[in-house]
């Protein structure tokens, strides 16, 4: 949660993130977890491995602010008409 928290942090303040930090913080864990869960079963069934890395929890937090970012542009694109 605390990695989660200071990457969420970091993020541009033009995101007006920081009232939703915790909660962001608190399913960015969930979210992780339950993919790590899923690659558990993917290989049961299928006999694939997938791994789920620090990397990939980092990468799930920047994709998600860049995609909040991508958006946000976007509605004030639409505003502004």
């Amino acid at each position: 949660v605390s990695v989660a928290e200071r990457y969420y942090k970091e993020a541009p303040k033009e995101l007006e993130l920081d009232a939703s930090i915790p909660a962001l913080s608190q399913i960015s864990c969930v979210i992780h977890a339950s993919s790590s869960e899923a690659a558990e079963r993917f290989f049961d069934e299928l006999r694939r491995k997938t791994y789920m890395t620090p990397t990939s929890y980092l990468e799930l937090i920047k994709l998600f602010t860049d995609l909040l970012g991508t958006k946000k542009g976007e509605l004030d694109t639409k505003l502004n008409r």
